[in-house]
């Protein structure tokens, strides 16, 4: 009989946290990983035993929730004492946007007067050399 493929996903299950799912699923998949190490440990398991607790884990993995805050409160709990992260108003930003749109106006301004400029002397200079 052979138990290896059944450690490997005793293995991989060790590696899942308690505080990243719903206590709901993760108590499942700890379930299955007890059941899973009793069939491990009895030395008499069949090996149809011993698929089936394999196959039991990996459904439970495959069944993880991950936890997530939805109320306020919890949020507000979560990230009590925390630094704010930067504020979507940030000024600085509207400064380097209106510095373009300002800049950009300029040269095209600054273009149009130049072409004016050279159509208005275009006959001086033909003769001026």
């Amino acid at each position: 009989m052979d138990k290896t493929q059944l450690q490997e996903v005793l293995n991989l299950a060790a590696g899942y946290q308690e505080a990243d799912y719903t206590s709901e699923s993760f108590g499942v998949l700890k379930q299955a990983m007890k059941e899973g190490q009793a069939v491990l440990d009895d030395s008499y398991a069949a090996q149809e035993e011993v698929d089936q607790a394999a196959a039991a884990i990996m459904n439970a993995i495959g069944g993880l929730v991950p936890f997530a805050t939805t109320s306020i409160e919890e949020r507000s709990a979560l990230y009590a004492g925390a630094s704010q992260a930067v504020g979507t108003g940030d000024m600085l930003s509207w400064y380097v946007y209106a510095a373009m749109i300002i800049f950009g106006g300029a040269v095209i301004a600054g273009g149009l007067i130049w072409k004016i400029y050279w159509k208005r002397n275009r006959e001086q200079r033909r003769w001026n050399f």
